[in-house]
């Protein structure tokens, strides 16, 4: 049976954000090239923080992927996609690749003439990435809404009988109430 799991959308959402970001990079390339250049030289506790949260996402969404593999859905073949290019990413950055440093200092070089075109693909992505997301957020919570109110349908039928005997023990004990201040009245 096919299933989301609560925190995939949130993978969803956390990645188009991240991609989203980019938009800075647009709005004013000498500090975005430099803010990310200097992360990635440093490589101080935001670089690994950065590095920790999307390894560890891309290693979740990779065993997703195969745990499911029966019943995956479409959208699941980007976790071995991006996951696996993201891994590399982070280990080519990490261990110093020269061609890949090469690389990145050209995506970086605030000068290239394909600096936009570079850029608006990660935020195309991002905004792919963060809408399917949502998408799956409304899916899930859907799911989710209707299970909620079946199981409060459920208890709700089973403690009906409580209920309706407690209603009958206060109108009962109203009644009784009442009776008794009229007698009361009346003397």
């Amino acid at each position: 049976m096919k299933k989301i799991y609560a925190w995939e959308p949130y993978f969803f959402i956390f990645f188009g954000l991240f991609h989203l970001h980019r938009i800075w990079a647009l709005v004013d390339r000498k500090s975005y090239a430099s803010f990310w250049i200097g992360i990635l030289e440093n490589k101080s506790f935001p670089y690994f923080l950065i590095i920790g949260i999307l390894a560890l996402l891309c290693i979740l969404g990779i065993v997703t992927f195969f745990r499911e593999c029966k019943y995956n859905y479409w959208w699941r073949w980007i976790y071995m996609f991006g996951g696996c290019y993201a891994l590399f990413d982070l280990f080519a950055i990490a261990t110093g690749i020269k061609f890949w440093h090469q690389l990145l200092l050209w995506m970086f070089d605030a000068n290239s003439p394909w600096w936009n075109v570079t850029w608006m693909f990660f935020i195309l992505l991002g905004a792919f990435v963060a809408v399917l997301g949502i998408c799956l957020l409304v899916k899930h919570k859907k799911t989710m809404v209707l299970f909620i109110l079946f199981l409060l349908f459920v208890s709700c039928r089973s403690s009906w009988s409580g209920i309706s005997d407690g209603i009958n023990t206060i109108t009962q004990e109203n009644t009784l109430n009442s009776t008794l201040s009229t007698v009361a009245l009346q003397y």
